[in-house]
């Protein structure tokens, strides 16, 4: 025979075993299938010819080349055909993969190209690979494998292309790297997918340089393998960060800004921490905003940076006595943002001027645990000294509130004008007399301590006047001039709304209650 020629479609020619072909076999289009039927594969030859087409010879074919042409059997040159089955389609080979067609890259725009079935081989300098990745993704399917020839260099591609074109560099057969050249959002956008690709990324090249990655604390610390490609000069902007994240996000130097976010509690623990390396942090935002900050009255200096970085939040301090003196003034100015101040003494005691007792009452009235006050009068100035309902515990003779120095300068006030509701009784065994007048208490001989004293005159309050807020009593003990005010309670118990007030080394004489309803020095 001299030429066969197939059809557009699958094909299949066998020769039986015994026979003799030779000629051309032109398979055309399609899948294609040679058999040779009761015939060894170690029987014939195949040769890759430059034109593209395969030569199949026997042995027999190849001894008659010495000569002896009386041994020609079989001499076919093949064209277009994939499959050669031998021995009764117990052997197998697929040319397509013992001999595929190579093409460059830049072959694929060519019609010659478009216009193929089988899958070929593309070998190709690796730049040109690298600038012809969306071609060869757009012809996939015609690819067998790609080989890279000449001196093998990193591929240089976009983001983009390497999520987009995973497919061609799949067909890659010999080791290949990426250059990844890109701009810094994108990068931090893609840098999970870029650290699963880990192994064959060589370097990451940004085109801004001067945009910073915008990364969570979590990328930074579990992708630091592929931070560690980049090479060119970056910076990090780092969000969403734990406070116990955040030291280990400071580790990378790259990292210029951090912003916070976790809960209140994390937050108060670390202030300090915090402040260190305040520098560093944009903002700070609680995960459960409704619930306050547990820190110091000192903390609220030391830690002012860091809590101007958070946009809201409010707090519980907790502080001994002193330090919550020592920091009045500082705590007025917070007092939009103080739940509670808890006094952590044993046994609290405020010691305050007079001046600061009036002008930071809203401080006062925040402390939720038990304390009491030691006002100290001492001043040139004219001030009023202004009381509330208690709202820790009832006053007792261990419980009370002290103002030493009390001088011509100072007068007490209460939230509402002081009256007196006075008995005509005469004091006897519990029950005080107080004057309706002057306010005034007197007592029976048998209530000498302070403690039966301020039960007497509680009771004696209760039967002159029930559920009225800012009822007055005033009596002697001792050396010193006590004040009791009643809250709007009922009953004769002594309430944790009522008010007591000892003015330390001053005679009554010196006391008296005015038609304004205040306690003025006379």
């Amino acid at each position: 025979m001299s030429a066969v020629v197939g059809k557009s479609s699958n094909d299949s020619w066998t020769i039986p075993n015994g026979s003799s072909w030779s000629g051309t076999l032109d398979g055309l289009g399609g899948v294609d299938t040679l058999s040779l039927l009761g015939l060894q594969r170690n029987q014939f030859t195949l040769t890759d010819n430059a034109d593209g087409t395969i030569t199949l010879d026997s042995v027999q074919t190849i001894a008659a080349a010495s000569g002896n042409t009386s041994k020609i059997k079989d001499h076919i040159v093949l064209s277009n055909v994939e499959i050669i089955q031998y021995n009764n389609n117990a052997s197998t080979i697929d040319l397509r993969t013992l001999f595929p067609d190579a093409f460059s890259s830049t072959d694929i725009a060519n019609a010659n190209f478009k216009n193929l079935t089988d899958s070929v081989l593309i070998k190709d300098t690796s730049a040109n690979i690298a600038a012809n990745l969306l071609l060869l993704e757009a012809n996939i399917s015609k690819i067998f494998s790609i080989s890279q020839v000449g001196t093998v260099a990193p591929l240089a591609i976009s983001v983009a292309e390497l999520l987009s074109d995973g497919a061609v560099l799949e067909k890659i057969t010999n080791a290949y790297s990426l250059n990844i050249n890109d701009t810094a959002n994108s990068v931090a956008l893609h840098l999970n997918e870029l650290q699963a690709k880990i192994a064959n990324v060589n370097a990451i090249n940004l085109s801004d340089i001067s945009v910073p990655l915008s990364l969570s604390a979590k990328q930074v610390i579990s992708d630091s393998a592929i931070l560690n490609k980049i090479s060119t000069a970056y910076t990090l902007d780092i969000s969403d960060t734990l406070v116990s994240n955040f030291l280990a996000v400071l580790k990378n130097k790259q990292v210029v800004s951090v912003a916070i976010n976790d809960t209140s509690a994390h937050i108060a623990a670390k202030l300090n921490l915090l402040e260190t390396n305040q520098l560093h942090i944009t903002s700070i935002t609680q995960t459960n905003p409704t619930l306050p900050l547990k820190i110091t009255a000192g903390q609220l200096v030391l830690d002012a940076d860091v809590l101007g970085k958070m946009n809201t939040y409010t707090l519980d301090i907790n502080d001994v006595s002193k330090n919550i003196v020592t920091n009045l003034d500082l705590l007025e100015r917070h007092i939009a943002d103080i739940n509670s101040i808890t006094l952590n003494d044993k046994s609290p005691l405020l010691h305050v001027s007079a001046q600061q007792f009036t002008a930071n009452q809203a401080v006062l009235n925040k402390i939720v645990s038990n304390f009491h006050v030691e006002i100290n009068g001492a001043s040139d100035t004219d001030v009023i000294i202004k009381f509330a309902e208690k709202v820790d515990d009832a006053p007792s003779a261990s419980d009370v509130d002290k103002i030493i120095n009390w001088n011509s300068h100072d007068s007490i006030a209460y939230i509402t004008a002081l009256t007196v509701s006075g008995n005509s009784d005469i004091a006897s065994k519990g029950l005080a007399s107080i004057n309706p007048l002057s306010g005034i208490a007197t007592f029976n001989s048998s209530d000498k301590t302070l403690a039966k004293q301020l039960v007497a005159v509680e009771k004696a309050m209760s039967l002159s006047g029930d559920s009225v807020s800012g009822h007055v009593a005033i009596w002697q003990n001792g050396l010193n001039t006590e004040i009791l005010i009643r809250d709007s309670h009922i009953g004769a118990s002594i309430s944790a709304g009522d008010e007591l007030i000892q003015l330390t080394g001053v005679n009554i004489a010196n006391v008296g209650l005015t038609a304004d309803g205040t306690i003025h020095y006379v």
